[in-house]
């Protein structure tokens, strides 16, 4: 009977372990990430730093530089320099020298169908030298918080110097979907490309991205992003999908061994994340954080501080909320008079040391200053508005204001010391 018992356990056991085991995505790929769209949260993490090649992802640096520096309808021509030197067997869609295209179909063209031309093409036509255009590139990405990239060119051709990471192609990618127009493009299956000279002629041009076709139980849609490809990089692709509530996460997988892994694990990940995370509420809107004495209050100084908005994070479905930290933050000293609602500070939470939300604080009542501390504050902008002149020394300024205060300090003085001798003199003459 022991050993029965013994082994239901232990199959039980073997079950959980398993159970959790599959919970967490297996990635057979160089390196992997999951985030939070809207805060850039990571959700799952393999070698995310390690600097790999990264293909024609490289093109989505290529475009934020395009969008935030030109103009939609801005007319670009094609030189030779840019139509052939693609590298071996580069993506192209076939412009030839001399072609004029706005940079809008040239946008399509290299995020629908990675034309590696057309990134050189924008690239000369934004700046004086494609060289120039890369060292743009290379500090933009600084400008994101990107630690372990380095371009060397605008399409993502093989060098050995030229690298990403993970984690920073998914900071790229994170500012980019933030521009509409990188938005709108990469959510496409297919492109009608004008054709140049001919514009009731088009090419029909489809996305590299398979995984736009995709569906799933656990999101509503993919909503990009982008593909790419090398033999030294491997199989990389970057994806982003949403959900029915407008949860948006993003995943970027480097160095997977066949495209089809690639899409694989991309969706795997990303349903992952679905699963496994939810919203979650750790802060009410008006919810009492802490309290602060109020200087100069004409009443009880004691003041509760409230949480301004509510704060909603993305956390493991089965995350205690009591494990949460709040890290309170007040702009002190706090003096009178306090309006409420006035902004005094605000308060942050935390799990493990990693931020997850902040909101302001705010002040729960209206506390006003007291008599005393009117009267002296009325006397110093006396002296400092009729005394001094705006452009007087300042320490002959702070000295009249220190004189003003002492002055105010006796008058309080002689009056409470005449209240004393009153009520004295009334006590005796009571016994």
């Amino acid at each position: 009977m022991k050993r029965i018992t013994f082994c239901i356990i232990f199959l039980l056991s073997l079950y959980s372990i398993t159970s959790y085991a599959e919970s967490t995505p297996q990635i057979d790929a160089k390196a992997a990430i999951l985030v939070d769209v809207s805060n850039g949260q990571v959700l799952f993490s393999k070698n995310s730093e390690k600097q790999l090649y990264p293909a024609s992802t490289t093109k989505i640096m290529t475009a934020i530089l395009a969008i935030e520096k030109g103009q939609s309808e801005q007319v670009m021509s094609a030189s030779s320099e840019a139509v052939y030197d693609i590298g071996p067997d580069g993506m192209h869609v076939g412009i030839k020298p001399g072609d004029e295209y706005s940079l809008e179909v040239l946008l399509n063209a290299l995020l629908v169908r990675s034309a590696n031309e057309t990134a050189n093409i924008i690239a000369e036509n934004l700046c004086t030298t494609r060289l120039e255009f890369i060292d743009l590139m290379n500090s933009r990405a600084k400008e994101l918080g990107c630690k372990n990239t380095n371009f060397l060119n605008t399409n993502g051709m093989h060098n050995d110097g030229h690298y990403s990471s993970a984690l920073d192609l998914s900071l790229m990618a994170r500012h980019a979907l933030t521009l509409p127009l990188f938005r709108d493009i990469v959510s496409q299956q297919y492109y009608n490309m004008p054709v140049a000279g001919n514009p009731e002629e088009t090419v029909y041009l489809r996305a590299t991205n398979e995984l736009l076709k995709e569906s799933s139980e656990c999101f509503s849609h993919i909503t990009g992003i982008k593909t790419g490809y090398t033999d030294p990089a491997g199989f990389n692709v970057v994806a982003s999908a949403i959900d029915d509530i407008g949860l948006e996460l993003l995943t970027v997988v480097m160095g997977a061994k066949t495209r089809d892994d690639s899409f694989k694990f991309a969706k795997e990940l990303l349903e992952y994340g679905y699963n496994n995370f939810k919203i979650q509420n750790i802060a009410a809107t008006n919810q009492p954080v802490s309290t602060v004495n109020v200087l100069q209050a004409s009443d009880n100084p004691e003041l509760v501080l409230f949480t301004q908005k509510e704060v909603n994070v993305l956390l493991p479905a089965k995350q205690d909320l009591s494990s949460i930290e709040k890290e309170v933050v007040i702009d002190t000293p706090v003096k009178a008079p306090v309006k409420l609602g006035d902004v005094l500070g605000y308060v942050i939470y935390k799990s493990d040391n990693t931020e997850l939300g902040r909101t302001n604080i705010i002040a729960s009542r209206t506390i006003n200053k007291s008599v005393p501390a009117k009267i002296t504050q009325t006397v110093v902008d006396t002296v400092v508005d009729t005394v001094v002149e705006p452009d007087s020394n300042p320490y002959i300024k702070w000295t009249l204001v220190f004189i003003a205060a002492i002055a105010v300090f006796g008058v309080f003085y002689m009056i409470i010391k005449l209240f004393v001798r009153r009520s004295v003199r009334r006590t005796r003459y009571r016994w």
